[in-house]
């Protein structure tokens, strides 16, 4: 299988996806083997879904939030600043609660002909880089700012000038003075990709990307084709490689932050204190203005109940139990709640 991630070659992230695919053909003893070339190889990094479900690309490895463009509710999977979940309880909610239904039922909505698998969760993403420390939420006003997802309207409301570019492109755009500022995910990704050579203030905690997982994605057809021994290798070979992840939690991500310090760069790294009661005005703002002012959809509204439902009851104090902790919970507040099919 010919396989494309959406990241560049040195990218920790596109090792994951090497990874990932190492695990099935080792599996399979070669019966099956994954190809992945880096992002830009066959199609650009935004236009990996396209190329899957079309089988230009047999599959792919990215995130879901790539394709916000194409259907704003895949937001729910990694950038809803306001459903209050830690990626491994956002990871619960999928298997366990009815997430892996909904997901596929908006996938069917746009047509796109994929079998995805959300796996792997990330910490809490740094606020970016910015030439000047942000210290209040007007220092967004006017200002050239990279993100994706439902963060660009949350920081669309808050004032500033938002461009979605894919992790490649992001520092040759802020060395040309085409943003000022801009987020990717972690500081190993961003060191990779020359973030400290634009940038020398790194802001962190952050309320843009708290749940944030990767997606593993299957041109639907193909899939279909395959043997149900193949397709169970591929699920638990997704298993495993999000389970490698958990296991590593945060280590390779914050490696970045460790050898800026070692080699003594100096860089500012620096807490935002971020406002989340300003961010949920600014993704009201944002909606309404998208909406032509029409108050935000009752989707948002269900979705973030429900989810801050399963949050509370769990407790702040376990949120890292493995899914199997929280399964009884989600089934039965996924049977008592309306279905979010209409959102």
């Amino acid at each position: 299988m010919r396989w494309q991630s959406t990241w560049p070659s040195k990218d920790i992230f596109h090792e994951y996806a090497l990874d990932y695919a190492k695990k099935v053909n080792d599996m399979t003893g070669g019966d099956l083997k994954i190809e992945v070339l880096p992002a830009g190889a066959v199609v650009p990094a935004f236009g990996l879904l396209d190329a899957v479900s079309k089988g230009t690309l047999d599959g792919g490895h990215g995130v879901l939030v790539y394709h916000y463009g194409k259907q704003t509710a895949l937001a729910l999977w990694g950038s809803g600043p306001g459903y209050a979940m830690d990626a491994n309880m956002l990871l619960a909610w999928h298997k366990y609660g009815g997430g892996k239904e909904l997901l596929a039922k908006l996938y069917a909505s746009i047509g796109a002909n994929v079998v995805s698998f959300p796996y792997g969760p990330m910490p809490t993403q740094p606020l970016g880089w910015f030439k000047k420390p942000v210290t209040k939420v007007d220092d967004f006003k006017g200002l050239k700012f990279r993100t994706v997802g439902i963060s660009i309207d949350v920081f669309t409301g808050m004032g500033a000038a938002v461009n979605a570019l894919p992790g490649g492109e992001i520092v040759s755009a802020m060395d040309r003075g085409l943003l000022d500022a801009a987020e990717f995910n972690n500081a190993s990704s961003d060191r990779a990709l020359g973030f400290a050579d634009v940038s020398k203030v790194c802001m962190l905690q952050s309320y843009h990307q708290n749940a944030e997982q990767f997606e593993i994605t299957f041109n639907k057809t193909k899939y279909d084709a395959l043997p149900e021994k193949m397709k169970a290798i591929i699920a638990n070979a997704v298993e495993a490689a999000s389970q490698d992840m958990s296991v590593e939690g945060d280590r390779p991500l914050l490696a970045g932050l460790h050898r800026a310090a070692d080699q003594g760069q100096r860089q500012v790294l620096q807490d935002a204190g971020c406002d989340t009661a300003e961010a949920a005005r600014g993704l009201r703002r944002g909606r309404e203005e998208e909406g032509g002012g029409k108050p935000a959809v009752q989707g948002d509204r269900r979705i973030a109940a429900r989810v801050r439902q399963a949050r509370d009851a769990v407790g702040a104090g376990h949120r890292r139990e493995p899914p199997h902790g929280v399964r009884s919970l989600l089934r039965a507040e996924r049977d008592s709640e309306e279905d979010l099919t209409s959102y």
